[in-house]
């Protein structure tokens, strides 16, 4: 766990969803599979070909802008729209299939939206992420959840972050966004003033609480 402090109190925590509130590999892998399948179909041409231009093209957006993009984002550069990336996506990810209710992460959000407003944002839609949320049993813990359909537009895209700031009502340095990949989930905030927490292990999500109750 890397963190990044807040300048001020926080009085809200965004929190990414996919790898973040939940840590499984098959899911998430078969979440990037199902899309990049998808998109050979209709390119019309072999996976394999299809995965190794998902490949140069995120490995030429890195150089060009010094941030690894999202896969919505490398889907526009190869002319897939975010409407379609959003059908694609309501079709083919299934979450109940893979996930569970998470006691322990209930006992821990339910603790920390004692004391902060939470909101949470994923690139996938609305109906995915709430999904999501409630087949690990947490929906009931969030003021907010922003998706890929609420702004047509995928993180690091500052409209998500800003839709969610706006329903928690408050503000860039008054926030913790908490999210496994730094590029896409927290520097968009860390770059306006506000705090983040980089989740890089497994356990490092049951930590958050030990850090906020000591770092404020």
């Amino acid at each position: 766990m890397k963190t990044f402090p807040a300048p001020q109190p926080p009085e809200a925590l965004l929190f990414d969803v996919d790898n973040t509130l939940y840590r499984h590999n098959r899911y998430v892998y078969s979440q990037v599979d199902a899309l990049i399948s998808r998109l050979a179909e209709h390119r019309q041409e072999p996976l394999e070909r299809t995965r190794a231009l998902v490949t140069r093209t995120r490995e030429q957006i890195t150089a060009r802008t010094g941030r690894k993009p999202s896969l919505g984002n490398i889907f526009v550069a190869l002319g897939v729209p975010i409407s379609t990336s959003v059908a694609w996506r309501k079709e083919l990810m299934h979450p109940e299939q893979f996930l569970a209710p998470d006691h322990a992460l209930q006992e821990l959000l339910d603790r920390l939206s004692e004391r902060f407003r939470l909101g949470a944002i994923t690139n996938n839609p609305e109906e995915v992420g709430r999904r999501t949320l409630a087949v690990l049993g947490v929906e009931r813990c969030f003021h907010v959840l922003v998706g890929l359909d609420t702004t047509m537009q995928s993180k690091p895209s500052w409209a998500p972050f800003e839709a969610a700031l706006e329903a928690l009502e408050t503000e860039p340095t008054r926030t913790i966004v908490v999210g496994d990949r730094y590029e896409v989930d927290l520097e968009p905030m860390i770059c306006r003033g506000g705090g983040g927490i980089l989740i890089e292990q497994d356990d490092d999500l049951m930590g958050i609480r030990e850090y906020l109750e000591t770092e404020y």
